[in-house]
């Protein structure tokens, strides 16, 4: 049996004017590119890509000047951070 952690290891939850709305399922390689692997910052001020849905697609943007081989770091909500158990020190 696959656990709830395992499921939602490569999601995506998306918003329509802030209300939870639909998610993105990225677990199947096949299925999914490179994006599955952006990381979550710990903190607010490390995220330098944010995510945006348009016409039911994700579409990512940078936040900061970016060089080569630096991580890509976007945050995915308040319950995925409390699920990694980080919300309480993401918000410095």
């Amino acid at each position: 049996m696959v656990s709830e952690e395992e499921l939602l290891q490569h999601a995506w939850q998306g918003f329509i004017d802030d209300v939870a709305s639909h998610y993105i399922d990225g677990d199947r390689i096949e299925n999914s590119n490179w994006l599955r692997f952006v990381n979550t910052p710990t903190r607010h001020s490390h995220e330098n890509v944010e995510g945006h849905f348009c016409y039911g697609k994700v579409f990512y943007r940078t936040k900061k000047d970016l060089y080569p081989g630096k991580e890509l770091l976007v945050y995915h909500g308040d319950l995925f951070a409390n699920r990694l158990n980080i919300l309480n020190n993401y918000y410095d």
